[in-house]
């Protein structure tokens, strides 16, 4: 289970990410409910193929909430939650569009506020860092952002981390590219020409750089879950520990994909970069 912002903080509703895995390390799709320490169901939540999945709670203090799970042969597991503490500190991020709006959820911001900074990057380039005035945050207008990964962190005025959080910024831009082959068949490694026609609806004047490769499809296999240079590039090269299925998230028939992505977003850990440089725009 991974709070959203990595602490579980009570009296404030909270994301709670899940990834269930097997003996094998590979994801297991569960079903589950919670429970407080009375019994009371208090909700309900189911996980995609991989087992990856999220639910809502409004945790109270010191209070005991248990889990069931039921897995697709009907194995039945019970886990505890960490409990939910006033003094806990946590980023929770809401989208509208391109719109992605912060707050700060916790009651113990008083010894951070007047120091804290919310770092927004990616790959380590600063995209904002903005003073930690009010719990309420800010809302952020990513549409002219790098696609791709964003790293929101929430720090003191030396780096020391109270919480971090992932979002995928989508692809903004709508472009296309037409390969065209001469006809016929090509000696063996002669000269060939290509053309390429490039469609960029956002910014015609945009520079382009291009990386082809040549394979043979009849001695190269192909795997549809990989989902090949797009999910590398916006997503696993910069996460190190094993995302199951990549493609799924990119894919256009994925039902409710961006919450499918972002549930993504909340069980990964990314400590690629240095935030006391960033923070010193080094």
């Amino acid at each position: 289970f991974h709070p959203e912002g990595g602490s579980y903080v009570s009296g404030q509703t909270q994301r709670i990410g899940i990834k269930s895995l097997g003996r094998d390390g590979i994801g297991v799709a569960v079903t589950g409910n919670v429970y407080d320490s009375n019994g009371a169901y208090i909700t309900s939540f189911s996980t995609n193929s991989m087992g990856i999945g999220s639910f809502e709670i409004n945790g109270k203090p010191l209070t005991d909430y248990t889990v069931i799970t039921k897995s697709y042969n009907s194995l039945t597991k019970q886990y505890s939650l960490p409990q939910f503490y006033n003094s806990g500190v946590s980023l929770r991020l809401d989208a509208t569009g391109t719109k992605v709006r912060y707050r700060v959820l916790g009651d113990s911001l008083h010894h951070i506020r007047n120091s804290g900074h919310v770092i927004i990057h990616s790959r380590g380039v600063p995209l904002a860092i903005l003073e930690l005035s009010t719990t309420e945050g800010r809302t952020m207008d990513l549409s002219s952002a790098p696609s791709g990964l964003i790293h929101f962190v929430l720090t003191d005025s030396v780096g020391t981390i109270f919480s971090e959080r992932l979002w995928f910024n989508e692809p903004q831009h709508n472009n296309s590219i037409k390969f065209t082959l001469p006809f016929g068949t090509a000696e063996r490694r002669a000269m060939q020409n290509v053309e390429l026609e490039f469609t960029n609806t956002t910014n015609p004047n945009d520079s382009l750089l291009f990386s082809i490769s040549v394979i043979n499809n009849g001695q190269t296999l192909h795997d549809s879950r990989n989902g090949g240079l797009p999910t590398y590039l916006l997503l696993d090269s910069d996460i190190e520990e094993f995302i199951e299925n990549p493609a799924f998230y990119f894919s256009s028939s994925t039902r409710n994909r961006a919450k499918e992505l972002d549930n993504l977003m909340l069980t990964l850990q990314w400590k690629r970069f240095n935030i006391s440089d960033i923070l010193n725009h080094r």
